[in-house]
């Protein structure tokens, strides 16, 4: 079995952080993956969840890219 990439889109803020995920591979849909506090235990609490879904070999990619040029523009 290969290894499962999974690309973490954050779109930061003071107070909060904005999440997507795409799975690897071309024309993988990005969706939204939910909105978490802005500090750095909230994103180690997301981080923990999305590898616990993981398989043992996957790998997770972070990017603010993602959110950027592929998930539509949300209003704050």
């Amino acid at each position: 079995m290969g290894k499962s990439v999974l690309y973490v889109g954050l779109d930061v803020h003071e107070m909060f952080m904005d999440v997507a995920i795409a799975e690897a591979g071309p024309g993988a849909e990005v969706r939204f993956y939910g909105q978490i506090g802005g500090d750095l235990d909230s994103l180690d609490r997301v981080i923990r969840k999305l590898r616990a879904g993981r398989l043992v070999s996957g790998r997770l990619n972070f990017s603010e890219q993602l959110l950027m040029s592929r998930w539509p523009t949300r209003k704050s």
